[in-house]
C-alpha cells in the first residue's frame, strides 16, 4: 500500500522491497481462516510484521500505508479481489478483448462455501460476467502441463505441490474428462 493506494503484481514487488511492513504475499494460505484457527497461529508467528484482526469471524490483516499513513484491514477475500480485478485488467490489455469467465485455482483446504465465496467474488467484484470454475491447485498444474491427456483416462496422476511454507500431494485421475480424487 502506498499513500493510500493499494498496488499489486510487480508495482507491490518493487514496493515490498523498499517497505516489507507495507505488503502482503502468500495470502491464499489463510482464506476462510478463523483467527482461531492453527494456520493463522502459525502465521501470527511466522510473519510478525503483519497485524492480524478478525473481520466477519475470519481472519484478516492490518497493514499500514507508506510514511505512517492510514491502517487498512484486509481479508484475504479482499486480497483475491485486487488480484482477480489486476490480473483481469491485465490479461484484456494484453489480448485486446473483454474477458467475461475465469477458471481459479484454488487452495484444497477450502471447503465449499470458501470456494463459493471466491467464485462469487469473481464473478460480482472482479467483474466476470459468467460463472467462475473453481478447480484446486493441483489439478490445474497437471491440466497445464497436459499430463491427463499423455496418460489418458482412468490413470493415476501424482502432483506435488511445495511452497509458500506448505507443501502437499495429491493423486487423482481422470475418469469421462472429469478429475478425481484418489488421495489428497
Amino acid at each position: 500500500m502506498d499513500n493510500g493506494t493499494i498496488l499489486s503484481g510487480e508495482a507491490a514487488m518493487n514496493h515490498a522491497a523498499v517497505s516489507p511492513g507495507t505488503a502482503i504475499s502468500g495470502f491464499t494460505r489463510l482464506l476462510n481462516q478463523k483467527l482461531k484457527d492453527d494456520l493463522v497461529k502459525s502465521e501470527m508467528k511466522l510473519s510478525p510484521s503483519y497485524k492480524f484482526s478478525e473481520r466477519e469471524g475470519r481472519a484478516a490483516i492490518q497493514i499500514q500505508a507508506a510514511g505512517g499513513g492510514q491502517v487498512i484491514e484486509l481479508c484475504p477475500l479482499d486480497l483475491a479481489d485486487i488480484l482477480f480485478s489486476e490480473l483481469k485488467h491485465r490479461a484484456e490489455a494484453h489480448l485486446g478483448c473483454e474477458l467475461s469467465a475465469a477458471i481459479i485455482a484454488m487452495p484444497h483446504h477450502l471447503n465449499y462455501n470458501g470456494r463459493q465465496d471466491v467464485v462469487n467474488m469473481a464473478r460480482y467484484d472482479a467483474g466476470f460476467r459468467r460463472a467462475a470454475k473453481a478447480i484446486d491447485r493441483q489439478i490445474a498444474a497437471a491440466v497445464a502441463h497436459h499430463r491427463h491427456t499423455e496418460q489418458g483416462d482412468g490413470k493415476a496422476i501424482l502432483v506435488l505441490r511445495v511452497g509458500g511454507r506448505t507443501s502437499d500431494a495429491a493423486i487423482f485421475k481422470f475418469i469421462n474428462g472429469e478429475a478425481r480424487y484418489v488421495m489428497a
